[in-house]
């Protein structure tokens, strides 16, 4: 997984195929440090590849947070998971300035940055007809 900082608070995450599949991406996983206390954090997985996701029927991504479990010995949660929602990758239309300039900063070039780029550095290639993303908060 390759992640491009948007913001102080937003992120956009490029996650590899699943293995031994025909690129299909349902499986991720990523470590966040250094959280500020009460700050809203904007996570955005934005190249799925499956038109149909139980994220659209409920389903929240689960976090383990080690800071909770030392105090807790309870680590795996969900319930600060806010304001989830699958919808239609931005990379399927041109974008704007501003992702397009941090696309670039990313990957070296903006070649590729405006509709359906094939995203990647070799282990990340995505080539959907169309790409969804998943997004969601985190505080």
């Amino acid at each position: 997984m390759n992640a491009v900082k948007m913001s102080d608070t937003e992120y956009h995450l490029f996650i590899r195929p699943d293995t031994n599949t025909e690129g299909h991406t349902q499986w991720f996983y990523f470590k966040v440090a250094n959280m500020i206390k009460g700050t809203k954090y904007t996570f955005k997985i934005v190249n799925f590849n499956k038109k149909h996701s139980a994220f659209r029927k409920g389903m929240k991504p689960t976090v383990f947070s080690s800071k909770r479990y030392t105090a807790t010995k309870e680590g795996w949660d969900s319930t600060e998971v806010r304001e989830v929602d699958y919808f239609l990758s931005p990379f399927n239309k041109t974008m704007n300035s501003v992702t397009t300039n941090k696309y670039k900063e990313f990957y070296g070039s903006d070649e590729g940055a405006e509709s359906k780029p094939e995203i990647g550095d070799g282990n990340l290639n995505v080539k959907a007809k169309k790409l969804y993303c998943l997004a969601f908060t985190y505080e």
